[in-house]
């Protein structure tokens, strides 16, 4: 497994640090720790810029150098590596480079002024890159929120999730969003209103609801991997009740496939994945 870890120069490592050290890895998972330095804002004094890259560059390789020690310490393979561009291009393009399986950013800042990992380019690397993306909030990943609506990207989470090595003590929550289809067409088609054919649709919804459920938790159960509980929420923002559900059940990571359903679906969906990536509390993999 090769997974690039993109390690922002600008701010404390021992979250990241404890997160990636406190996991199950497979064997020979090679670590390739990054820092990106960015572009020098224009308005610089050209005879500043030299000396700025070159302060910067010094501070990144130490940062990257002591990280990758870090996870030396700990068994890992790790090799550190300082390059220069924009930081969500460079990543992307790095991850697709070196074929990573996953990346790994710490968790995004507001906007304040060049921030490398700042909330842009958090969630530009979750929208654009080929492989999964792992934003890393918390330390050890005891409790796993698994949210599922049945599509193929849910159904490949959660065999990456089987698939994967989980501390013992390890458990899955699964969660499915109940979405009745006449909530959302009831104002453009009043036709559907009709009290019989609206409960059909609701139960329908239901019906789906738990059959995603059901699949999800076979698979994580056929790995051995203990489920907590599962839990099927009425429509709403699928983003808002994840969120909550996440921080009710205090789950250390979110694994979310990257889109769902058909159509207008599936792009409403990957929003959902990105809007969770950048504002749960606990960590969130994207999962592709």
């Amino acid at each position: 497994m090769k997974i690039l870890l993109a390690c922002d120069p600008t701010i404390p490592h021992e979250d990241l640090v404890q997160h990636v050290t406190s996991r199950v890895w497979p064997v020979n998972t090679e670590f390739a720790v990054l820092a990106v330095i960015e572009e020098i804002p224009q308005g610089i004094i050209p005879e500043t810029v030299s000396d700025l890259m070159s302060a910067a560059t010094g501070h990144a390789e130490d940062k990257v150098e002591l990280v990758a020690s870090c996870l030396k310490a700990s068994g890992l393979h790790a090799s550190p590596f300082v390059l220069e561009g924009n930081p969500h291009v460079v990543i992307v393009q790095e991850a697709a480079s070196l074929g990573a399986d996953l990346i790994l950013l710490g968790a995004p800042r507001p906007e304040e002024g060049y921030a490398f990992l700042s909330s842009r380019i958090a969630r530009a690397v979750v929208r654009h890159a080929a492989c999964s993306v792992q934003i890393v909030r918390t330390g050890a990943i005891r409790r796993v929120l698994v949210p599922t609506d049945g599509s193929d990207s849910s159904i490949t989470a959660a065999r990456v999730l089987a698939a994967g090595k989980w501390r013992e003590d390890a458990v899955f929550e699964v969660m499915s969003v109940v979405e009745p289809l006449s909530a959302s067409i009831r104002f453009l088609y009043p036709p559907h209103n009709d009290s019989v054919e609206a409960e059909q649709m609701r139960a329908s919804a239901m019906l789906h609801a738990q059959n995603a459920i059901k699949a999800t938790e076979q698979i994580l159960s056929d790995a051995g991997l203990a489920i907590s509980d599962h839990v099927m929420v009425p429509i709403d923002m699928p983003n808002k009740l994840i969120i909550q559900e996440a921080a009710a059940w205090k789950a250390d990571l979110i694994a979310i496939g990257s889109h769902g359903r058909r159509g207008i679906q599936r792009f409403l969906i990957g929003s959902v994945s990105e809007s969770v990536a950048m504002h749960a509390a606990c960590s969130v993999e994207v999962i592709r």
